[in-house]
């Protein structure tokens, strides 16, 4: 007997849901760290202090992922209305590959470019850690996902002229 596994369009809707409600915990955390609040026992603090530059960076990078998941929604919307293999599927896909990469690549730079441009920045250390590799190999995978549905869609266009 064959298990029946949930389609890409029944999958749509809820992954499209825990992407806005990423978007706003992404920007809430964001602002949360610029004006580092106190809840009672509970204090937002950030693990290195940015200058102005850097903060801006890390703003421009958060706005990169921020878009680049608001293109992966419009991406999830075109799926629940059913088919895959469209131009739109493909070009949300190479946006949000680029976004996110944009994106983790000024957030991981933020620090970076905070230090540089700090009056009196002596000596400057730069701190790359494996989730950071692992991160930009994610979204390196979305650029050759995003070249795979591609060849799918003229495939599939292939195909009606065939019919």
């Amino acid at each position: 007997m064959q298990e029946s596994r949930p389609s890409i369009t029944s999958l749509a809707r809820p992954i499209r849901w825990v992407i806005i409600i990423l978007v706003i915990a992404l920007i809430a955390t964001h602002l949360l760290g610029a004006f580092k609040p106190s809840f009672g026992p509970v204090e937002i603090m950030e693990t290195y202090e940015l200058n102005g530059i850097g903060f801006g960076a890390r703003t421009l990078g958060v706005l990169a992922i921020v878009l680049g998941l608001i293109q992966l929604e419009r991406i999830l919307y075109v799926l629940e209305r059913g088919d895959p293999f469209v131009a739109a599927v493909v070009k949300g896909l190479q946006r949000f590959a680029i976004l996110a990469s944009l994106g983790f690549v000024l957030v991981i730079a933020a620090p970076t470019v905070s230090a540089l441009t700090s009056p009196g920045a002596g000596h400057v250390t730069i701190t790359i850690e494996m989730r950071d590799f692992v991160t930009l190999a994610i979204c390196l995978v979305f650029f050759v996902v995003a070249a795979l549905v591609g060849e799918a869609v003229r495939i599939a266009a292939e195909n009606k002229e065939f019919i």
